[in-house]
């Protein structure tokens, strides 16, 4: 078995493994300055950026995403006003960041709708500033019902994965990973999917076929479609002699309201490494020795009786990942 095709297997199990994490911040500053009534600083010369930017508006923002105000003085006091396309009125809110120099907007009702356009008008320190975008297509209501999913499988991409996590382990991917994973919808309710996956291979003609059986990840949260967030605490992967443990395995994303499509799929887990690092280096430490020479760490696996850390936290993102036509995934 050839080292790359083990390599993309790893790569593969952990990323068939949060909600994305707000940035770390330091401690809330105290300033005598803070109007009480108001909650923040009115006498202020602060400048506001943000992100969708203001000079670069975008009409593709993913509709789970906060929008992020971000000041150049802290604890300002914020009034912001939302209206869409029609001109409604959005009720809307944010959040601080611990010291409160990043405002994180949403609406109310906790998400943006897909593929509408919005204008958010923020008044602070005496000035105002608009910020228009527009969501992409996903987060609009499905055409059909959760059970027009069942059969549908799909290819996540994990050679055009931008991975978080860990740092600069994106090129090492995306130069071993051959194999395609696919990700099939066995059962559905409208609140709740049963997923299956396999390995597969891409034929001379272009296309996909599944190359291994089946593994499952049943019980999938689809409560609030069209998003989907799949969780499993153990899953055990078996590639002809080598045992893959995957601990905390989750995966999510939006499915596209034709279906034809899932939408920023995240995908985190830890994975043991010492089976897939004796093959490659024939050290169980190897693949953490060479993460650990480019700044990541390997933790200690949840299963692990000492203080021995061979499980690596891998994370990433796929913007799109698209339907496999005329391919059901089934057991070999």
């Amino acid at each position: 078995m050839k080292h790359t095709t083990l390599l993309a297997l790893f790569a593969l199990s952990t990323a068939c493994t949060t909600e994305e994490k707000k940035p770390e911040q330091g401690e809330v500053p105290t300033d005598t300055a803070v109007d009480e009534d108001t909650g923040g600083l009115v006498d202020c010369d602060a400048m506001m950026s943000s992100t969708p930017s203001i000079d670069l508006p975008t009409s593709s923002w993913f509709f789970r995403d906060a929008v992020e105000l971000t000041f150049d003085e802290v604890n300002v006091a914020l009034d912001l006003v939302l209206t869409d396309s029609s001109g409604a009125d959005i009720a809307v809110g944010f959040e601080w960041n611990e010291s409160r120099e990043i405002a994180y907007v949403l609406p109310e009702s906790g998400t943006w709708t897909g593929n509408e356009d919005y204008t958010l008008v923020a008044d602070f320190c005496g000035k105002t500033e608009t910020l228009t975008f527009g969501t992409s297509e996903f987060g609009v209501p499905m055409e059909s019902g959760a059970e027009s999913l069942i059969g549908n499988t799909y290819n996540i991409d994990l050679a055009s994965a931008e991975y978080s996590h860990p740092p600069g382990i994106g090129t090492l991917l995306s130069q071993n990973i051959d194999q395609p994973l696919l990700f099939g919808v066995e059962a559905a309710t409208e609140t709740s999917l049963d997923f299956i996956a396999a390995l597969g291979a891409y034929t001379n003609t272009g296309g996909i076929e599944q190359t291994t059986g089946l593994w499952y990840f049943p019980g999938a949260d689809f409560t609030t479609t069209p998003y989907f967030d799949a969780y499993a605490e153990t899953l055990n992967i078996q590639y002809g002699s080598i045992d893959i443990p995957i601990f905390d395995f989750q995966i999510s994303g939006t499915f596209s309201a034709d279906a034809q499509k899932i939408g920023m799929a995240h995908f985190e887990g830890l994975g043991d490494t010492r089976g897939i690092a004796v093959e490659l280096t024939n050290n169980e430490n190897g693949l953490c020795d060479l993460l650990g020479a480019s700044g990541s760490e390997c933790v200690p696996c949840p299963n692990a009786t000492g203080d021995e850390a061979f499980c690596v936290f891998l994370a990433g993102d796929i913007e799109e990942v698209l339907l496999v036509p005329n391919l059901q995934l089934e057991d070999m």
